[in-house]
């Protein structure tokens, strides 16, 4: 199958065709199922997610959450944000994780009942707001992030 939508992609068989039938339907489909082949080749010759962040995420749930702890929010990019919402069972939604200048994001932490937040150290949210990250009591800490005690961002 994909060899046969790939022939076609490269053959530039659908536009041929539409060239002399009008009864073709103008917008080529072969081209968007090889961009999902491209991806899936991509994707699955990469590393997989950092075991590093998925153990800190873990040692959130296992520690934190597990033990009453309603939510431990997080400091970092939103695509790590959905992964560590998934493996540590939380929910907590419009925290504008991708907000640049983070005013979204710190207005919901301030606003929450959250004691702790945990910090990923590679993120943009951390580098900007590196000064009031360190001011915090942290409780673990690895190379990735760290979990802290929540103090009102000011």
């Amino acid at each position: 199958m994909w060899a046969f939508l790939t022939g076609m992609y490269l053959g530039k068989i659908e536009e041929k065709i539409a060239v002399h039938n009008d009864l073709m339907i103008s917008t080529y489909k072969a081209e968007d199922f090889n961009d999902i082949l491209r991806y899936n080749y991509v994707s699955f010759g990469m590393p997989g997610y950092s075991k590093e962040k998925e153990e800190l995420y873990h040692w959130v749930y296992n520690e934190l959450i597990s033990k009453g702890e309603e939510i431990v929010p997080m400091a970092g990019y939103w695509e790590d944000d959905l992964w560590y919402q998934a493996i540590s069972d939380q929910r907590y939604y419009g925290w504008g994780q991708s907000d640049p200048d983070h005013t979204d994001y710190f207005n919901h932490l301030n606003a929450s009942d959250a004691s702790y937040i945990l910090v990923l150290k590679d993120s943009q949210i951390y580098a900007d707001e590196q000064a009031y990250f360190d001011s915090l009591e942290r409780i673990y800490d690895t190379g990735i992030g760290f979990v802290a005690r929540k103090e009102l961002y000011e």
